[in-house]
């Protein structure tokens, strides 16, 4: 069955909602001045956080058609009716409103940089926004006895910063792939018809194993703030209820009275620890990781990171745990980095 279906979306994005996202994964709480080239527009080295990226699924409609500025969710993305299109059902009156969707698994490959945006002024005015085009597109959808497994693909296509009073002609160089799964339950495997896209072919899981016979090479602790879900939810868009209230925490049984960490928080949080190792001049090229079990606000979070070097590349595993119960909450955490001069990226 070949389906080549995609749908394309417009988010822009300025200076505040990069500081914005910076804060939400907790920079700013330290008293270091290396973390002001994300928080401080006018720094010298002023640059978007690479995994800002996962942000923008979530913006990915017009913010003219939300409540107050926020969006509404589900994101399009993930609304029940797109997690497996109608169009993968052998019986099309199937309910799936009751099924619970996680989300298992995230990749990200990024090509070259994130655009920064200007702070030029033109008639005394600055626009300052960068004008995206997102493409998503699912790329296979697995029935299994748990359930249906069902894989999509990003990519953010970024025009130069646009500046108000100049046209901006220039074509749209592809920023990064994405690729998300989440896993459906509950759904009979005989009720799916599975599918696997010849043109954005789902990303092989990376098969890694922890190193069990050297320690870490770094281990990073991170202490989750009460407002850490709320300012995630205000920068990346993901205004899931369930990272405002305690429904997640007692739906699992978990015993708590507080919100759920978003997933891709948690994600960006290891990012941070591996960018410690990695050098100046390297920039990420790949970071993936499977999601085994939530995170809750107020949770300290143990990174640990092992470096595994190659001629051409820095590569890191990770994991993340909760610290306090051991419990792994990130698993096969994969990142890659590369010089300017040798990294994807670098070729613009």
């Amino acid at each position: 069955m070949a389906d080549t279906r995609s749908t394309q979306y417009e988010v822009e994005y300025n200076a505040k909602d990069l500081i914005l996202y910076a804060l939400s994964v907790g920079f700013g709480c330290s008293s270091t001045t290396d973390e002001l080239e994300y928080l401080y527009e006018q720094h010298e080295n002023f640059n978007p956080l690479p995994t800002f990226c996962l942000a923008l699924t979530f913006w990915a409609r017009s913010r003219d058609g939300n409540t107050m500025g926020i969006p509404s969710f589900p994101p399009p993305l993930m609304q029940k009716d797109d997690v497996i299109p109608r169009r993968f059902l052998r019986q099309q009156d199937l309910d799936l409103s009751n099924q619970p969707v996680i989300h298992t698994f995230q990749s990200i490959i990024w090509h070259r940089p994130m655009p920064i945006p200007s702070l030029e002024f033109v008639s005394g005015r600055c626009n300052g926004k960068v004008r995206t085009t997102i493409s998503l597109e699912t790329v296979a959808v697995q029935p299994k006895s748990i359930g249906t497994f069902v894989t999509t693909q990003s990519q953010i296509f970024a025009a130069e910063p646009a500046v108000e009073g100049r046209s901006n002609n220039n074509s749209c160089p592809l920023v990064c792939t994405m690729q998300s799964t989440a896993l459906v339950f509950g759904v009979d495997s005989e009720s799916i018809i599975p599918y696997k896209s010849s043109s954005g072919t789902p990303k092989k899981q990376s098969k890694i194993n922890v190193p069990k016979d050297r320690p870490p090479t770094l281990e990073w602790t991170f202490q989750t703030q009460p407002n850490q879900a709320l300012l995630y939810r205000l920068s990346s868009g993901d205004s899931n209820h369930i990272h405002v209230d305690n429904s997640a925490a007692e739906m699992l049984g978990t015993g708590k009275n507080v919100p759920l960490l978003h997933g891709l928080l948690t994600l960006a949080i290891a990012f941070r620890a591996v960018s410690k190792l990695a050098s100046k001049n390297d920039r990420i090229h790949i970071l993936e990781g499977k999601f085994t079990k939530p995170a809750f606000v107020g949770d300290e979070l143990l990174i640990k990171v092992w470096r595994e070097d190659s001629s051409s590349v820095s590569r890191f595993i990770f994991i993340v745990l909760n610290k306090e119960t051991g419990v792994t909450l990130i698993d096969r955490g994969l990142a890659e980095f590369g010089s300017t001069s040798n990294s994807p990226m670098s070729k613009m």
